[in-house]
């Protein structure tokens, strides 16, 4: 497996953010669902390339308020962080949520619990109830690179680190849905507020369909991660000229 672009892993891929970009809009290498950049987001040396560079003090982050909108039955979330600090406040990977409330919620996050490190995934229904919480208890280690995924296939969930599955610390029943209502998606935020990021994220993607743990596997690449197009052209080029362009404005 060389990259993401060029193999199965593009099948049901929506969208894709290498975050090569210094400052800005993080463009979407595959699709067309851009991040706003809220704050000043930086950038510094990633996973592959480069990577966003949050600081948790300036309250920055990146978020995309329509792409989730048709995303349910199937899906998943994949992406790489980097914290120098793991304890002493939550810090959100990603987010999905309505604008307001916590119904209809997915999010990744490292967890202090009350003072070790989790990477811990949970989620809310309808009513804002919390149904699914899982966590790598203790999996966590400052200023090293993870590998998160979750995939739901409308029936199971499946969280990852570093290309393994989750054990359930702790599994709340009931229905859990991400219906197809207006949510936004967050990148080293849980709101615009909340749990704020402070360290690096990057090559992060989105599918509407479950990976397998082969493909979740292939994305880990045994630590090294792989890039969306190892040859730079397609989309990945073109992206790359259009963020020349803005940059030469």
């Amino acid at each position: 497996m060389t990259d993401v672009k060029n193999s199965s892993l593009a099948t049901d891929l929506v969208s894709y953010w290498e975050l090569e970009e210094a400052s800005g809009t993080r463009f979407d290498s595959h699709g067309a669902n851009n991040l706003t950049d809220n704050n000043t987001v930086g950038s510094a040396a990633g996973k592959v390339g480069n990577a966003a560079d949050f600081d948790r003090a300036s309250g920055e982050f990146l978020n995309n308020t329509t792409i989730m909108s048709g995303i349910s039955t199937a899906f998943t979330f994949s992406g790489w962080f980097k914290f120098p600090n793991i304890g002493g406040a939550n810090q959100t990977v990603f987010s999905v949520r309505p604008g307001s409330g916590a119904q209809n919620l997915i999010q990744v996050e490292t967890y202090v619990d009350p003072t070790v490190g989790n990477l811990r995934l949970i989620g809310f229904n309808s009513s804002g109830q919390n149904r699914k919480d899982y966590q790598f208890r203790n999996g966590l280690a400052a200023d090293t690179w993870g590998h998160f995924a979750v995939t739901w296939d409308g029936s199971t969930l499946h969280f990852y680190k570093d290309g393994s599955t989750a054990g359930v610390h702790k599994q709340n029943d009931g229905a859990w849905p991400l219906t197809a209502t207006s949510r936004n998606l967050r990148v080293g935020a849980e709101t615009n507020t909340g749990n704020i990021a402070d360290g690096l994220i990057d090559e992060l993607g989105v599918w509407t369909r479950a990976l397998t743990a082969a493909e979740v596997a292939e994305l880990y690449n045994s630590g090294a991660g792989i890039p969306y197009d190892a040859g730079g052209g397609g989309g990945g080029a073109a992206q790359t000229a259009r963020r020349g362009v803005v940059m030469m404005m």
